[in-house]
């Protein structure tokens, strides 16, 4: 029974390395070419672009996507506003996070939303996409308007490797159900 146990979770295992986690969003700093790091000269700005890669979740375009960008370390200082990527794209600043909303939908994934200007001190720093304040980890799509969540970022790294992909997600555990419910179920 327990050589079963350790070949089931070999095969998970070796499944789950075959299948990497499909990335929601990413930070890139050469889109579309998927340069997740750079090691630019100290004192010089570098762009941060947030890549959207949301179409499979739903098969929908999208109208809108919240975030948050921040960095983790002291080694650089995000030095303007968000920069939309297209002049069809409209950035609102809502409770300090940032929503950015396609007028005519993004239906070609992945999709640039738009940088931030990063100026580079030295070190070693991340890029990170975070849940915005307000909206949380969401987009909304076009057709139905419904809000759904997104799970998986890529954080950019600058002067170093990027870190694995962040879930935003979390655990499945909700906050409304108490322990002794939980218990009840089981007695």
């Amino acid at each position: 029974m327990r050589t079963a146990i350790v070949v089931a979770v070999l095969l998970v295992a070796a499944g789950a390395y075959a299948n990497p986690i499909a990335i929601d969003m990413y930070v890139d700093f050469d889109p579309p070419n998927g340069v997740f790091s750079v090691y630019p000269a100290p004192y010089t700005t570098v762009n941060a672009y947030i890549v959207a890669e949301l179409g499979y979740l739903t098969g929908e375009d999208v109208y809108a996507v919240s975030f948050d960008v921040d960095l983790m370390f002291n080694a650089a200082v995000i030095t303007g506003s968000f920069v939309p990527a297209f002049p069809t794209y409209t950035v609102q600043i809502v409770e300090n996070g940032i929503v950015v909303v396609a007028e005519d939908c993004i239906s070609v994934f992945p999709a640039t939303l738009g940088y931030v200007p990063v100026f580079y001190m030295g070190g070693q720093d991340y890029v990170q996409i975070h849940p915005h304040a307000y909206n949380g980890n969401t987009f909304v799509t076009c057709g139905s308007m419904v809000e759904h969540d997104y799970c998986y970022v890529m954080d950019g790294g600058l002067g170093i490797e990027p870190q694995p992909p962040r879930d935003l997600c979390g655990s499945p555990v909700r906050d409304d159900i108490t322990w002794g419910a939980i218990k009840s179920l089981y007695r």
